[in-house]
């Protein structure tokens, strides 16, 4: 990752986040936070990550009291204690969030005062609470949206009750609203995603509203020794094309209706390798038992995943509800790195994007989705140039070392706006 000298004065940066401390979190660091951290570290600043001393991704306590630690790659951790939670979407991760929150409002005085805040949404309330340390303390904000909370929790909900469950998180709404409101600056995952966070804020785009793609890093030259229940997977899928899904099995992103493409395509010479751990993870179980060209190897590690990907010849990102949001899956930038000719069913940016690169297809329904694989199944050729194309795709648009590169200058740019907004302001 480019990790070039700065051009300007040694910064004091903070990030902040209800999430954990990724950093620290074996096989994470290739989280969108974490990179920004390490780019921002090496580049010479001092920065300091507010976090939880919760584990979202293990449901257990990374820390068991308010910590204080550092990573390897020089990253000053402040890992706060909240009550943790079982369940994604719950009051008591609500709870969690806002505690967690509040640690960071107390105690964030009492440090050294930073250049620049970057605050992460989720949560909405760790957002407030660092636009409300930025007012008061001349501090510029930029807010990463990464997803649209509130909102979201409304969407389990039968179609008929979501306007109810969207009018009670009215007070949650404007909390989040405040926040974004207040910051000098919106970045987000998508064209889409940030439109409806400047929306939000009540305002249209300025110029230090950017969009940063998740990314991914670029794939090793030839393949590691994969793991043993990796391997296992691989060694029955010998002699057939291998159809991947690696990511969250969630309530948007489940592969639930790929095990039911399976079934149809028992007699098909594919195997459906669906790698992850999630919420939806016993139903897929439940749903793959018995089939012979379906292999659940878990959450697989950084190495393990590149492995996969290598031996893939397709790439699916299903949905299985939620999918009209602006929602851009992590999961493609990954295929494209593997050059996958990518199965997607989101619509919108996902959809124009992988059309119009000619790097896969779209899908709507179960038998939609049969048809593109039959199809991709059957045409090398096809599977051959929608590969060259991502591949070309990945390195002109979503490589990880150039996209936080640019997050990294743009932090950098918006602490030196800041700082030069204050001299005004001080002179006048």
């Amino acid at each position: 990752m480019n990790a070039s000298p700065r051009a300007g004065p040694r910064l004091t940066i903070w990030l902040t986040q209800t999430g954990e401390p990724l950093p620290l979190v074996p096989g994470a660091r290739h989280y969108r936070a974490a990179m920004l951290a390490g780019v921002l570290a090496a580049r010479g600043h001092d920065v300091t990550w507010w976090a939880s001393a919760f584990s979202h991704f293990r449901k257990a306590w990374t820390f068991p009291s308010d910590t204080t630690s550092w990573t390897d790659t020089g990253v000053r951790i402040r890992a706060l204690r909240g009550v943790g939670y079982t369940r994604n979407i719950s009051p008591r991760r609500l709870l969690d969030y806002r505690l967690v929150a509040r640690k960071f409002r107390d105690q964030a005085p009492h440090e050294p005062r930073p250049d620049v805040i970057v605050t992460a949404m989720p949560g909405y309330d760790m957002v407030g609470e660092a636009v409300r340390y930025g007012w008061a303390h001349d501090v510029p904000v930029m807010v990463d949206v990464r997803d649209q909370w509130p909102e979201i929790f409304a969407d389990p909900l039968p179609p008929l009750l979501q306007p109810l469950g969207r009018a009670a998180l009215w007070g949650e709404t404007r909390i989040m609203r405040r926040g974004l409101a207040g910051a000098r600056a919106i970045v987000s995952m998508s064209d889409a995603l940030l439109d409806w966070a400047v929306g939000q804020a009540g305002r249209e785009r300025s110029v230090d509203d950017r969009v940063f793609y998740p990314g991914s890093h670029a794939m090793p030259s030839s393949a590691a020794v994969p793991s043993a229940r990796l391997a296992k997977a691989l060694d029955r899928a010998a002699g057939r094309l291998i159809i991947t899904f690696a990511g969250t099995f969630g309530r948007v992103c489940s592969p639930l209706l790929l095990v039911e493409a399976a079934r149809r395509m028992r007699g098909d010479n594919v195997h459906f390798i669906l790698a992850g751990e999630g919420d939806h993870l016993p139903a897929v179980e439940k749903a793959a038992a018995g089939l012979d060209n379906v292999d659940l190897p878990g959450w697989l590690n950084e190495s393990d995943l590149g492995v996969l990907l290598l031996r893939s010849s397709i790439g699916v990102s299903p949905a299985l509800s939620g999918s009209d949001r602006p929602f851009f899956p992590n999961k493609i930038f990954g295929y494209l790195a593997a050059g996958l000719p990518i199965v997607s069913a989101f619509p919108g940016e996902v959809q124009r994007v992988i059309e119009e690169a000619g790097v896969g297809c779209h899908y709507s329904g179960l038998d939609g989705l049969v048809e593109v694989l039959r199809r991709l199944v059957a045409d090398g050729d096809t599977r051959a140039r929608m590969s060259a194309a991502g591949r070309r795709l990945f390195s002109e648009r979503f490589d990880a070392a150039c996209i936080y590169a640019d997050y990294a200058d743009h932090v950098e740019h918006v602490a030196a706006a800041g700082a030069a907004a204050g001299r005004a302001r001080a002179g006048s």
